[in-house]
């Protein structure tokens, strides 16, 4: 958030280089050596070297929600706005990655606003490619985990068949005659 409020721009972990991961290397050092100034028994020791740079690097998607939750905790629509446009983008490249669910849990868990720009982000990747998700246990546990996902998928489902645009059948969401991908 520094960064953007000095540069109006942000790193969103799109890429990350080796230069990138030294910093992230040395920011966990420098933390875990001010989380504990005195020398802790080994087995406590354990649990802070265990964590690697790259534990946290969680990607663009999730990176662009908790900033997105910032500018609105913290009333900056310009920060909002940059976040919601870069989480727009990468959204639809990365929903079969397994950080997505995490983003989506992560914003129904902190935006209140029924009409939200992330929100409905979502419920469209989640619309246009749920039967590849359906198949993944990490996203059915999202959706059990929060029943408003469930509730705004739902209500994006056409509540009248479809009519294909090649054969004129009604079905939804591929015609049972051609096996169109229908959309609405």
């Amino acid at each position: 958030m520094i960064d953007f409020l000095y540069k109006t721009r942000y790193n969103d972990d799109r890429t990350i280089d080796e230069e990138d991961l030294k910093d992230i290397a040395d920011q966990h050092s420098l933390a875990a050596s001010l989380a504990s100034p005195a020398p802790e028994p080994e087995s406590n020791q354990s649990a802070i070297t265990a964590l690697q740079p790259t534990d946290y690097i969680k990607g663009p998607l999730v990176t662009n929600a908790k900033v997105y939750i910032l500018g609105d905790k913290y009333d900056i629509p310009s920060l909002k706005d940059v976040a919601a446009r870069k989480y727009q983008e990468i959204i639809k490249d990365m929903w079969n990655h397994h950080t997505f669910g995490e983003s989506a849990k992560i914003v129904y868990d902190n935006i209140v606003s029924e009409n939200d720009a992330l929100k409905k982000a979502i419920v469209e990747v989640i619309t246009e490619n749920k039967s590849q998700l359906l198949k993944r246990d990490d996203f059915i546990s999202v959706l059990r985990s929060n029943g408003d996902i469930a509730a705004d998928l739902l209500c994006a489902l056409p509540e009248a068949p479809i009519g294909c645009s090649n054969c004129e059948s009604y079905s939804y969401p591929i015609c049972n005659n051609c096996h169109n991908t229908l959309r609405f």
